[in-house]
């Protein structure tokens, strides 16, 4: 049976395995998940859509998140690293962000309202988004660790062209962009178990987390 108002709020960097845990345990309670990254995914997929300059046309991009609800998500078209990359840049601005705020905080009321809960996974939702969360984690690994998982990843979706070093430094440069954008940078809120996933397989942490939240 689910907590009342279990709202749990899960940040990390990218490719160190949030989403996949985030799935796991919505679906072990039953609550809605949210993947709160390929948000900015789906705006700058359809930014680069609309011929958008991704980083002089914020006021043009703007009205393009009212149909993020017509995207899949789970869309390997938003998963690879043009996107990952054009993301990032959209995920800086500070009006894209606030545009889509409401949109956060409405899946997480509606998830309480409707399953007794719900999870956000992103960057700043502990921080931000869901400040008042249940429970909060800071899932992280490597640079090394989820490059090889990012480099899996695209292979497996048949992306056979990628290159490792290439991945590598791209996490490393994604890193250090959501660390110090000046709007919701990436960070671990203060009251949030951090979890290194390094050497764990998701099972594992699944186990850690449950630990908390039951």
């Amino acid at each position: 049976m689910v907590k009342k108002e279990l709202l749990i709020a899960i940040d990390g960097p990218s490719s160190s395995g949030k989403g996949t845990i985030a799935k796991k345990l919505a679906a072990h309670f039953n609550i809605p998940c949210l993947n709160t990254g390929a948000l900015y995914r789906a705006i700058a997929f359809l930014a680069l859509e609309n011929g958008c300059n991704l980083q002089n046309d914020e006021e043009k991009i703007i009205p393009l998140c009212q149909k993020i609800t017509d995207l899949d998500l789970e869309s390997p078209k938003l998963h690879n690293e043009q996107i990952g990359k054009a993301a990032s840049i959209v995920a800086a601005k500070p009006k894209i962000r606030q545009a889509i705020f409401d949109l956060q905080r409405d899946f997480a009321q509606d998830g309480l309202a409707e399953n007794s809960g719900a999870i956000l996974e992103g960057r700043d939702i502990g921080t931000v988004i869901l400040p008042n969360a249940n429970h909060k984690f800071f899932i992280t690994a490597s640079a090394d660790i989820r490059a090889k998982r990012r480099f899996n990843q695209l292979q497996q979706n048949g992306f056979e062209d990628v290159n490792y070093q290439e991945i590598l430094q791209q996490i490393q440069k994604r890193d250090e962009q959501d660390k110090n954008r000046l709007t919701a940078p990436l960070k671990k809120a203060v009251d949030a178990m951090e979890i290194d996933t390094s050497d764990m397989d998701v099972d594992e942490v699944i186990a850690k987390i449950l630990e908390v939240c039951i």
